[in-house]
């Protein structure tokens, strides 16, 4: 199944990522992960993390997860991990 992983930085965090980020890429650079990256905010600052990648079941990528350098450092105020549905959208914007 496919699995989103959303993190939202805590506040203040901005070091704290920048110090585990690459630990982050050497870790995720290892996995086959979807597509994944930097969420930012309203001002373009990094205030996040989303990651869509295959896994067995929600336990399974929570425990996947949990060996991610960004979660071990507490990087993310909030943190949420649930199944995803690819769609393919229409092309044609007349319908």
């Amino acid at each position: 199944m496919l699995i989103a992983f959303h993190g939202i930085d805590r506040a203040d965090s901005a070091s704290l990522r920048a110090a585990t980020r690459p630990a982050h890429l050497a870790f995720q650079s290892e996995r086959r992960n979807l597509v994944g990256g930097p969420l930012r905010d309203g001002d373009g600052n990094v205030c996040g993390s989303l990651i869509v990648f295959d896994a067995t079941d929600i336990a399974t990528a929570t425990a996947e997860m949990a060996e991610d350098p960004y979660v071990q450092a507490d990087l993310f105020e909030h943190i949420s991990i649930t199944q995803f549905v690819a769609m393919d959208w229409p092309t044609d914007t007349d319908h």
